[in-house]
């Protein structure tokens, strides 16, 4: 009985070893990834500056590949797929991707940026009214799946706020103000997750001009 006792308790005293160990290494790592991130963005953003949007697609894709969950990368990939003059063909691809690999965020995330950069480039309202809720559910469900960020919510907020005006453009005396609440819901959300977002300030500083 005794032999026993000591057993489980040596291997108690291995288990929290083991994980203080697994802790220090994870506090070690990060620094060192959020810095090769951090410089996968800059030689981006340097490649996108240039015009040069396949150099500047692989840096941010080879961010993601360190840092798969940073909103601020797949942020700047979809801009540079933008760029690249083929989102169309990059929405088909994020489709599939999301479709095989539903509960991964990031992929999400920029399906829709894509969409809603389509959304707003469409001539004819009711075409933009059949884009803007799938970029809404994009976003729903990057956040949904854990990705609930200051960028994320920021994108929601917008993605209803493009929605409602551009169904009400053509006929604004049916205009609701109430139908902002979403909006400002994403937008008062994306601030308290971090209050030096001015995009969200923005964002809000809009609809109050058009209430």
């Amino acid at each position: 009985m005794y032999d026993l006792t000591k057993q489980r308790s040596a291997s108690s005293v291995k288990r929290k070893l083991l994980l203080c160990i697994c802790l220090i290494l994870l506090l070690s790592i990060a620094p060192l990834v959020n810095a090769q991130a951090d410089q996968f963005i800059e030689n981006g953003d340097k490649y996108l500056a240039e015009g040069d949007w396949q150099r500047a697609i692989g840096e941010f894709k080879k961010g993601l590949e360190i840092a798969e969950y940073d909103l601020r990368i797949a942020e700047k990939l979809a801009e540079a797929y933008i760029a690249s003059g083929k989102r169309d063909d990059y929405i088909g691809e994020y489709e599939q991707l999301t479709t095989d690999n539903y509960a991964y965020p990031t992929n999400h995330f920029i399906l829709g940026i894509l969409q809603l950069d389509k959304a707003n480039s469409l001539e004819y309202d009711n075409q933009r009214r059949r884009v803007y809720p799938d970029a809404i559910e994009s976003f729903a469900i990057t956040i949904a799946f854990g990705a609930d960020e200051a960028l994320s919510r920021y994108y929601l907020g917008k993605a209803y706020y493009m929605a409602y005006m551009w169904g009400a453009y053509w006929s604004p005396a049916v205009k609701d103000p109430s139908r902002y609440s979403n909006s400002i819901e994403h937008f008062e959300k994306a601030i308290e997750l971090d209050p030096g977002f001015f995009l969200s300030y923005q964002g809000l500083a809009l609809i109050h001009l058009v209430m």
